[in-house]
């Protein structure tokens, strides 16, 4: 057993209330995990909220105004975490 103490993970607490994009915030960040494991396009995305598919085109677009998803230039259609997003310095992380 290590005597060095473990460095505290840089973790922000949602709360469960707040909404992003419409959607609870929880369910945002779950989604961006799933971006961020690999791109996605928009009826998975769709099935991943639970949304119609034209909540999930608003979804996806208000997400890409802030910052946290882009379409994926080697997959035409599908759409992933963006890389300034990826610096940890969202509550998402």
């Amino acid at each position: 057993m290590s005597d060095i103490p473990s460095a505290p993970r840089n973790e922000m607490h949602i709360d469960p209330n707040s909404r992003i994009a419409g959607l609870p915030a929880l369910k945002i960040r779950e989604l961006l995990r799933l971006l961020d494991e690999r791109p996605r396009d928009l009826v998975y995305i769709q099935k991943s909220i639970e949304s119609r598919p034209e909540d999930t085109e608003v979804v996806v677009m208000e997400l890409r105004e802030l910052g946290y998803v882009e379409q994926d230039p080697d997959h035409k259609g599908y759409w992933r975490f963006s890389p300034p997003g990826q610096d940890n310095s969202h509550p998402f992380s």
